[in-house]
């Protein structure tokens, strides 16, 4: 097999998935089961591999971001791709809740940091890029599973601020209402048969 070249990693680059974090998420989400269930070698060979996987997608989504700008302009404005964009902040969320339980409480700040400013310029981004700004109207034919990633991505900044109280005095009551507004809002974004909102979100 011929090494990757220059011209091979800028096609991945070009190429790559916004929704790719959503591989954070699930091994995050499995190693945090493991820990519950004292399966603590699995649990640490996952969050291994969650972080690494974190750490390798965060430097090349920053890249597609300065390199191939309208690459990513257009997945922004594609309603059945852009509310993928949220797997980021539930997979840094998701990290910080493992990373968490070990006691990592400064880097559990700083990925609930980084999720809860990008949670905020998604939640205005993704909407208006990729529903509302349409010059035919509101994109809302175009609902699919993946606009249930914000609701998931408001809960997941949630559980994280709602999980520093126990081990944290300082800063608690402020941890506890981003905890409260995070849930309200996934909840907000819900309907009772499952249909999604702009309106609530």
């Amino acid at each position: 097999m011929a090494p990757v070249g220059v011209d091979g990693i800028g096609r991945a680059v070009r190429t790559l998935a916004p929704g790719g974090f959503a591989l954070v998420m699930a091994t995050g989400i499995v190693s945090i089961a493991m820990h519950a269930h004292r399966q603590y070698l699995v649990s640490n060979l996952l969050l291994g591999i969650a972080a690494a996987a974190y750490a390798v997608l965060l430097i090349g989504n920053v890249a597609r971001i300065l390199l191939f700008r309208s690459h990513f302009h257009a997945d922004l404005a594609d309603p059945e791709v852009s509310f993928t964009m949220f797997t980021f902040v539930a997979g840094s969320n998701v990290l910080g809740s493992r990373l968490l339980l070990d006691g990592h409480r400064t880097a559990a700040l700083w990925l609930l940091a980084v999720g809860l400013a990008a949670w905020l310029v998604l939640g205005y981004l993704v909407p208006w890029s990729a529903v509302l700004d349409h010059p035919e109207g509101p994109a809302l034919e175009h609902v699919n599973g993946t606009w249930f990633l914000s609701v998931v991505a408001s809960q997941s900044v949630a559980v994280l601020a709602a999980g520093f109280k126990p081990v944290s005095d300082a800063g608690g009551r402020a941890l506890v209402l981003i905890a409260l507004l995070c849930w309200s809002v996934g909840v907000s974004c819900t309907r009772p048969r499952g249909s999604w909102s702009v309106r609530g979100c």
